[in-house]
């Protein structure tokens, strides 16, 4: 950064230094001199400093390529604490812009604390036969830091009567219907109603209606491929019993993100063109019976 007040650089310097480390800072002989050989690419120009503003070298500096010019035109003394760090989160984000081969490397100390508190979110899609097979993984799986998402098609009637199942099925976890708003936890099975998809937002899921179809609406694929786009955090999808083809497609578009895909393997299905068409994709990467699926989910959440 370039400016003639000692303090100004002192608090950018402060304030920027828990995201870039050391901040280079210079005044206005090192801009007469030019800064080519320094090696900045980008320099932050205090125009709240009436000499920077009124300096030609350092008009002339920025009709150039490089460095890169972010000019601040204000005074950091009398901010706030939250005033700066507001004023901190403005400018990594014109030099994640202005730099935009470097913005995925830059991490303001609130993303890096919110990426930690991520934990996985997996996908269970089921259909016919569902429910058995469901009750059969669940029965042998302990309580893991991972959120699921169970997607199984179901009536509107019975889907009351299929949480309750869970429940009974997975006594280790907290089982409950999705909502709007529901916090996303770790040790937590959300199951999702018919004619919606499920999305992760700030951390709670969120609702979409799903009306694909006049009187079915299958939505595994759908639910993955929201909660792909809506995660920051990893996902792994499991394709259960069933009939048809939902979950495949999507799987397709996502595999490259996901931890893991696996599959019921066809000898324990009620019915098994729904994993079927999962490993004809030739994405998934383990098939098994339901309890060897849970043994293999168990493995890859460290636990087993």
């Amino acid at each position: 950064m370039v400016s003639t007040n000692s303090v100004q650089k002192s608090l950018i310097a402060e304030v920027l230094a828990p995201v870039f480390g050391a901040i280079e800072q210079y005044d206005l002989s090192d801009v007469n001199s030019g800064l080519s050989s320094t090696g900045v690419h980008l320099l932050i120009v205090d125009f709240s400093d009436e000499a920077i503003i009124e300096s030609e070298d350092v008009l002339s500096m920025l009709s150039r390529d490089e460095p890169v010019c972010l000019l601040n035109e204000v005074n950091l003394y009398p901010m706030t604490e939250g005033q700066r760090l507001a004023w901190r989160n403005k400018i990594i984000n014109e030099i994640r812009k202005a730099l935009p081969d470097f913005a995925d490397e830059i991490q303001t100390p609130e993303e890096v604390r919110s990426k930690e508190k991520l934990h996985d979110i997996w996908v269970i899609g089921s259909s016919s036969g569902g429910p058995q097979a469901i009750r059969e993984f669940f029965e042998v799986l302990p309580s893991l830091p991972i959120s699921i998402v169970l997607v199984q098609h179901i009536s509107e009637a019975a889907f009351k009567t299929f949480v309750c199942r869970v429940i009974d099925s997975a006594p280790n976890w907290n089982v409950v219907a999705a909502e709007d708003g529901l916090e996303a936890l770790p040790g937590q099975i959300v199951c999702v109603p018919k004619d919606v998809y499920i999305q992760v937002s700030g951390g709670r899921f969120t609702l979409v209606p799903h009306n694909s179809q006049p009187s079915f609406n299958p939505s595994i694929s759908a639910s993955i491929r929201s909660i792909c786009r809506s995660t920051p955090g990893k996902m792994g999808i499991i394709i259960l019993t069933g009939m048809g083809d939902d979950g495949a497609a999507a799987i397709k578009e996502v595999s490259k993100r996901a931890i893991s895909v696996m599959a019921q393997d066809a000898e324990t299905c009620g019915a098994k063109s729904m994993p079927d068409s999962a490993r004809a994709t030739g994405l998934v990467n383990f098939t098994g019976s339901p309890q060897e699926l849970a043994a293999e989910l168990t493995r890859l959440c460290g636990a087993g």
